[in-house]
C-alpha cells in the first residue's frame, strides 16, 4: 500500500521560531517510515516558505543567510488543494529550463508554536484549504492560546484558577504612563506579567513595583497587544501533564515538576531558566532527539504532589479537555504554592515542543514518540473524514440559485 505523504511543518512567524525548529526536526525524525513518507516544510520568519532535504541538518539553519544546497523557496497552491482535498506545494522555477517542483502530501502535521501557527491560523488554512491536519482544531487552538480567553473558559467550567487583570496595549500609541494604564486597578505587589498570546515562557516577568511593572509592559507589547497581570506565587512549584484521544479514550502522561535549581523555588520559569542552560553558554535549543525538548532537571510523578492534588490535575485536565473537544495531545500547565499546597490551572499549551513525547515515554503505560506522531496523523485523517461526511451547500458542485 502507498505511503501517506506527510509534510510537517516548522519555524513560522513567532517568537518561538527557534523552539518550532527544533520540535520540527524532532518530530520528522520520529515518524514512522514504514507507513508514512515525511518531508521537512520551513516557515521563515519573514514568512517565506521553503521545501528540500537541507532542511533536515541542523546546521543549515538560518536559511536566509546560509543558502544552503537542497533547499527551494515554495508556496503553498491553495486554489489546486482546496479542489483536490490534498496538499499541493509548488517551488520557485530554478535552473537553465526555469521548472517547478511540485510536492504533494496528504496531511499536515504541524509543529508550529506561538503566533501563526498555534493560535488557529495556520488550522484555519488547512480547513480553507481541505487539507487533514494533525493537533489542535481552530476552536481549541484560539481558546488556549488566548490566555484571557482561555481563563475565563476555565472560570465558567469552575476550574481552579489565579485571579487575573488584562492590560491592553494603547492603540496607535508607542509611548504611554503605566500609572494611568493601571489607574483604578487593584495590583498588588509582587505580580507575574505575561503576554497573552505567547508560550515558551517568553516574555514573563516579575514586578516588584510600578517601575517593574512599566519595563514588562514595554517589553510584552513589543510582541503582544495584550498582558496578563496576575498574583506572584511565592514558593511557586510547576505540575505539566499532557492528555490525548488519538489512541482511543482519552488518556493521560505523567505529571512532570520542572526544576529550576539556577534560580530555586519561588522564581519565574522564563524563556531563559527553561532553554538555555546553567551557565548561559550551551543552548538547549541544539539539543537532539534522545535529550528531549529541554534538558532541564524534571522529576517524573512527583514525590511532593499530594494524592489530592494529583487528583485535581488529573481531573480538571481531562474536564478541560473534555469541554473543550480538543484533539491533539495539549499540554496542562499548573502552578502551585509548596508551602500552602494550592494548586491553579495555569494555561493550556496546545502544541507543546516536540508534542511533549517525553512525557509520554516515562507514563506508565507509555507511549514512544514514533507511536504518538502516528496516532496524531491517524486522528488528523479521522478528522478530516469526519469533516468530508458533513454535506455543505455546494457539495455536489451544483449551485442552488444558478442552477
Amino acid at each position: 500500500m502507498e505511503k501517506l505523504r506527510v509534510a510537517v511543518f516548522f519555524g513560522g512567524r513567532s517568537a518561538e521560531h527557534d523552539v518550532s525548529i527544533v520540535s520540527g526536526l524532532q518530530t520528522l525524525d520520529a515518524i514512522d517510515t514504514t507507513r508514512f513518507d515525511p518531508f521537512p516544510v520551513y516557515i521563515a520568519e519573514n514568512g517565506q516558505w521553503y521545501v528540500g532535504n537541507g532542511l533536515r541538518d541542523r546546521r543549515n539553519y538560518p536559511i536566509e543567510k546560509k543558502n544552503p544546497d537542497a533547499v527551494l523557496k515554495a508556496d503553498l497552491m491553495l486554489s489546486s488543494s482546496s479542489r483536490d482535498g490534498v496538499g499541493h506545494i509548488r517551488t520557485e522555477s530554478v535552473g537553465l529550463l526555469k521548472r517547478a517542483t511540485d510536492y504533494h502530501f496528504d496531511v499536515a502535521l504541524p509543529v508550529l508554536h506561538g503566533t501563526f501557527g498555534e493560535d488557529g491560523t495556520f488550522q484555519g488554512l488547512m480547513e480553507l484549504a481541505g487539507i487533514p491536519y494533525a493537533g489542535p482544531r481552530v476552536k481549541d487552538a484560539v481558546i488556549t492560546m488566548d490566555k484571557v480567553l482561555a481563563k475565563n473558559f476555565f472560570i465558567q467550567l469552575g476550574l481552579p484558577v489565579l485571579p487575573s487583570l488584562p492590560l491592553y496595549k494603547p492603540e496607535g500609541q508607542n509611548f504611554f504612563n503605566v500609572a494611568d494604564l493601571t489607574n483604578g486597578l487593584d495590583i498588588t505587589y509582587p505580580v507575574c506579567v505575561k503576554p497573552a498570546h505567547l508560550g515558551s515562557s517568553i516574555g514573563v516577568h516579575k514586578a516588584n513595583n510600578l517601575q517593574d511593572l512599566h519595563a514588562a509592559l514595554l517589553d510584552i507589547f513589543g510582541m503582544d497587544n495584550c498582558a496578563v497581570i496576575e498574583p506572584f506565587i511565592e514558593n511557586l512549584v510547576e505540575y505539566n501533564v499532557a492528555v490525548t484521544k488519538a489512541t482511543g479514550e482519552a488518556r493521560l502522561s505523567v505529571i512532570e515538576r520542572p526544576i529550576n535549581d539556577k534560580n530555586g523555588d519561588g522564581n519565574v520559569l522564563d524563556f531563559k531558566a527553561k532553554y538555555q542552560s546553567s551557565d548561559d553558554k550551551d543552548s538547549k535549543l541544539s539539543v537532539r532527539l534522545s535529550e528531549g525538548m529541554v534538558s532541564a532537571t524534571r522529576e517524573f510523578n512527583p514525590e511532593s504532589l499530594s494524592a489530592e492534588n494529583k487528583q485535581l490535575i488529573e481531573q480538571t485536565t481531562l474536564t478541560a479537555f473534555q469541554y473543550l473537544e480538543a484533539t491533539g495531545a495539549p499540554r496542562f500547565d499548573f502552578y502551585g504554592n509548596k508551602q500552602t499546597g494550592q494548586v491553579w490551572l495555569n494555561e493550556i499549551n496546545p502544541m507543546p515542543g516536540s508534542y511533549g513525547y517525553f512525557l509520554w515515554e516515562a507514563a506508565d503505560d507509555s507511549l514512544s514518540f514514533t507511536d504518538l506522531t502516528s496516532a496524531l496523523i491517524d486522528e488528523a485523517i479521522a478528522q478530516s473524514n469526519t469533516r468530508k461526511s458533513f454535506k455543505y451547500a455546494a457539495q455536489d458542485g451544483k449551485s442552488k440559485l444558478f442552477g
